[in-house]
Formats: C-alpha cells, sequence, structure tokens
C-alpha cells in the first residue's frame, strides 16, 4: 500500500461558468513531474485530469471541479509564487485583453514562454495546454482557453526566429 505523500496547500479564488467566484484550497504536490520544486498550479490545472478537488475552508468539504468548466483561478496574495508558476521557463510578456464567453475580461500581461521560432502569443496559445497566466492589477489569473471567446492583443510580435540561427524568419506577424 503506497504511503501517504504530505501536499502543499495554495489557497485560490475560483470562477465557474455561470457561478459567482468562490474560495477554496487546492492541494499540490511536493515535486513536480516537470521541473525542479514543487508542483505549480499552472501544473495542476494543465496536468490532464478531467476533475479536480477544490477543498472549502469554511466547512472543510470538498467540491470536485470539472477542468472544463473552471473559467480561471486566481492564486491568494499569500501563496508562494514557487506554488504559482514554474520559474524555470524563458517567459516574456505581452499585454492582451481577454474576453471570456460569459461577459467577463481580463486584462494584463500574457506571460508566455518564448520557444525558439514560436514566440508570439498566437503561437503561445496554440500550445496543447488548456491554461495560461495572465498577470493583471490585482494578481495573477490562469484562464482557461476553453472558455475564452477571444484575446485581444495590443503590441506587434517580433518575428519568428529561424531554428539555429539568430535571423528573423520571413514569416507574417500576428
Amino acid at each position: 500500500m503506497p504511503g501517504y505523500v504530505q501536499k502543499l496547500r495554495a489557497t485560490v479564488r475560483v470562477a465557474l461558468a455561470g457561478d459567482p467566484p468562490l474560495d477554496g484550497v487546492f492541494c499540490l504536490a511536493p515535486w513536480s513531474r516537470l521541473h525542479d520544486g514543487p508542483q505549480t498550479l499552472l501544473e495542476l490545472l494543465n496536468g490532464g485530469e478531467r476533475v479536480l478537488p477544490l477543498e472549502l475552508p469554511d466547512d472543510g468539504s470538498v467540491r470536485l471541479l470539472t477542468r472544463a468548466a473552471i473559467e480561471w483561478v486566481a492564486p491568494h496574495s499569500g501563496v508562494d509564487p514557487r506554488l504559482q508558476l514554474p520559474n524555470d521557463r524563458d517567459n516574456a510578456e505581452e499585454p492582451v485583453l481577454v474576453r471570456l464567453h460569459g461577459g467577463a475580461e481580463v486584462e494584463g500581461l500574457l506571460q508566455l514562454e518564448r520557444a525558439g521560432e514560436f514566440n508570439r502569443a498566437s503561437d503561445y496559445l496554440n500550445k496543447v495546454e488548456d491554461f495560461f497566466a495572465v498577470e493583471t492589477r490585482a494578481g495573477l489569473m490562469l484562464v482557461n482557453k476553453q472558455r475564452v471567446r477571444e484575446v485581444r492583443v495590443f503590441t506587434s510580435a517580433p518575428l519568428p526566429m529561424i531554428a539555429g540561427t539568430d535571423e528573423a524568419s520571413p514569416r507574417s506577424r500576428a
């Protein structure tokens, strides 16, 4: 019988489609399969599990949330940054306005990972992971792409780099 693994607790606010946001706790693994250090909220949300347990601090009950119904997750201000996003990525920021299907808007800086020739917001948002990070005035928000109607970018993206060189590709911007 496997032993119990002590989880790390991250207090969050979660918005579900059609409901007001609620506060709760996600439990994270003390190690990540992808990098040194603990599992992050972004990794939990992109981990592939269809249902995520959220502990409600008011009564200690647990709600099993379907990932597809989560619009966004915002860590509370006291949550350790190591539990929010992996810090071993080559990140860049782009100002964006995200419009969700329910009408809500999220304005802030898209936290995108630039990887070689994939250095535009559209490249990053077309990756397979469902959730992406936006740093807002109120703090970090992890947004579900499945709940997004559109993302407005405010700056021209750099031309993608040709793999293995320092030259820009002739591919169009966007």
